[in-house]
C-alpha cells in the first residue's frame, strides 16, 4: 500500500508524463520536494492554549526566556511559533521524515530590518527551539515601539495532514535536477527550446494536487526570486529552505486594508519571506541557526 507521498509522486507522474517535460520526466520527478499546507484564522490570545501553533501575537517560551529585541531594545515581532508535533510521520520522504518530533520553534523578525538576516548575526532576526513539558512555557506579550508602523495580530495555525504536497523547483534553483537540461541540449531531446511558461504550467498544475492550496509552505525549494535567493550566501548549495511565505491577506493591524482571505497570511508590507537553514543543520534536528530573506513591495 503506496505511503501519502507515493501516492502524490504518482499522481505528479501523470502531470509530467503528459506534459513538455515528459522526455526529461524522470529528472522532473526527482527534483520534487515535500510541502505542509500551513492555514491559520484570526484568534484571540488569551485563548489560545500554550504552545499552539500560531501567527504572530505573544509568544510561548521556557520560562526566563527573554522576548528578543534589536539593537535599539525594539522588541522584535513574532513571525510564527510552530508545535513540531503538529507534523504527522512518518511522511515517506527522507526531509520530512527528518524534521523533530516534538518541541517548538519560534522565528522574531524586525520589520525596520535591511531584507535579510543570519540569527546569531543580525539583531533584527532571532529563533528560539525548545523542548520540553508545555508546563514549563510562559507566554510573554510584547508592546510594539511607537516608532512600528505595524504589528502582529494572533492568528491560530493549522497543520493539514491531508494536503501533504509535492512541490517543483524554479528552474533557477541550485536544487533543480534538470538544470542541465535547458538549452541545446533541452532542443535537441525535443526540438524546441525549454519553456519557463510551461514549467510554470507544471508547477501550477502540481500544486493543485494538495487538497487545498496554502500561501505558507514548510519544507520545499524557492520559488519566488530569480535568482535562487541563496546564491547570496557563501556556500547556497548548503542550504535549505524550511518556510516560506506569500500572499496579500494582511494579518498586521494597519498593515493594508482588510482583506477576506485570512488563511493568507501578509507581513507587513513584505511580499515574500523565506527562512533557511543549512542542510547538515535540519537532518540534525537543528532548526534556529538559519537565515532569513524578503522582499519589501
Amino acid at each position: 500500500m503506496p505511503g501519502r507521498f507515493e501516492r502524490k509522486i504518482e499522481e505528479a507522474s501523470a502531470l509530467v508524463s503528459n506534459s513538455p517535460f515528459a522526455t526529461i520526466g524522470d529528472a522532473v520527478i526527482a527534483s520534487l520536494l515535500p510541502q505542509f499546507g500551513l492555514s491559520s484564522s484570526p484568534w484571540l490570545p488569551d485563548a489560545l492554549p500554550i504552545g499552539h501553533s500560531h501567527f504572530g501575537g505573544p509568544a510561548d517560551l521556557p520560562k526566563g526566556q527573554a522576548w528578543p529585541v534589536d539593537r535599539e531594545g525594539r522588541p522584535l515581532a513574532l513571525l510564527m511559533q510552530i508545535n513540531l508535533a503538529d507534523f504527522a510521520r512518518p511522511y515517506g520522504h527522507h526531509l520530512a521524515d527528518a524534521l523533530p518530533g516534538d518541541g517548538w520553534l519560534c522565528l522574531f523578525l524586525d520589520m525596520h530590518g535591511p531584507g535579510q538576516g543570519q540569527v546569531g548575526q543580525d539583531a533584527s532576526v532571532s529563533a528560539f527551539q525548545f523542548t520540553g513539558d508545555v508546563s514549563g512555557l510562559l507566554r510573554l506579550h510584547a508592546d510594539p515601539s511607537p516608532d512600528t508602523p505595524v504589528w502582529t495580530t494572533c492568528h491560530a495555525l493549522t497543520v493539514y495532514p491531508a494536503d501533504h504536497n509535492v512541490g517543483l523547483p524554479s528552474l533557477e534553483s541550485i536544487d533543480c535536477g534538470y538544470q542541465e537540461y535547458k538549452g541545446s541540449m533541452w532542443r535537441r531531446l525535443t526540438g524546441r527550446k525549454l519553456s519557463d511558461e510551461d514549467h510554470d504550467e507544471l508547477v501550477f498544475a502540481i500544486d493543485d494536487l494538495a487538497r487545498t492550496r496554502h500561501d505558507v509552505r514548510l519544507l520545499g525549494s524557492p520559488t519566488l526570486f530569480n535568482p535562487d535567493p541563496r546564491r547570496h550566501l557563501e556556500d547556497p548549495e548548503n542550504w535549505m529552505l524550511l518556510v516560506e511565505f506569500s500572499g496579500e491577506c494582511p494579518w498586521l493591524v494597519g498593515a493594508t486594508k482588510p482583506s477576506p482571505h485570512l488563511d493568507r497570511p501578509k507581513i507587513g508590507n513584505v511580499d515574500y519571506l523565506q527562512y533557511f537553514v543549512r542542510k547538515s543543520d535540519f537532518q540534525s534536528g537543528i532548526l534556529d541557526r538559519g537565515r532569513f530573506e524578503w522582499m519589501l513591495t
